[in-house]
């Protein structure tokens, strides 16, 4: 049995408390979305810039009938115009809002490591922009809208680096 760490996010819009599990360790609870960490090399990730402004890794919920991995693809293509070529799952994750008019609700995500080829960008609905940056630089930009954050994202930057041999180039 894996020990789980206990992160607490907080943003201006409330508070949450988040943990990483493994692959083989899905949590209980409603599954919320699929997210990427998108590698063009090994050091080059891809994330979108949002109409709020935040930098993020491109998520989407699933549709009804849709896998984890079809939403993940799905959210690549459509938030980052990008193609998934390989992918591994690296992590679930567990949030439950501690805070407001949802406090109390659980809900499971999923996160990947994905080479990708870039297709010809197009902004879509609530994303402005694709902005390549160095995997190194990752940990800074997801922490810094998200107090607390940190340490939960250097371990997922981590996950994503070990994960890399097995996606091939």
């Amino acid at each position: 049995m894996t020990e789980t760490t206990y992160y607490t996010l907080t943003s201006g819009s409330g508070s949450w408390k988040v943990s990483l599990h493994s692959p083989d360790d899905r949590p209980t609870g409603e599954f919320g979305g699929a997210e990427a960490i998108i590698m063009i090399d090994d050091v080059t990730t891809v994330l979108v810039r949002e109409d709020s402004g935040r930098l993020n890794t491109p998520g989407a919920h699933p549709h009804d009938g849709e896998t984890i991995e079809d939403a993940m693809h799905r959210a690549v293509r459509e938030k980052a115009c990008a193609e998934v070529v390989s992918s591994a799952l690296i992590a679930y994750t567990r949030t439950e809002r501690l805070d407001g008019p949802n406090a109390g609700k659980i809900m499971i995500g999923s996160m990947s490591v994905a080479r990708a080829t870039m297709l010809p960008w197009e902004a879509s609905a609530g994303v402005i922009k694709r902005v390549e940056v160095p995997l190194d630089d990752l940990v800074t930009i997801m922490s810094a809208d998200w107090a607390g954050l940190d340490d939960f994202s250097v371990e997922l930057v981590a996950r994503a680096k070990r994960s890399l041999s097995v996606l091939g180039s």
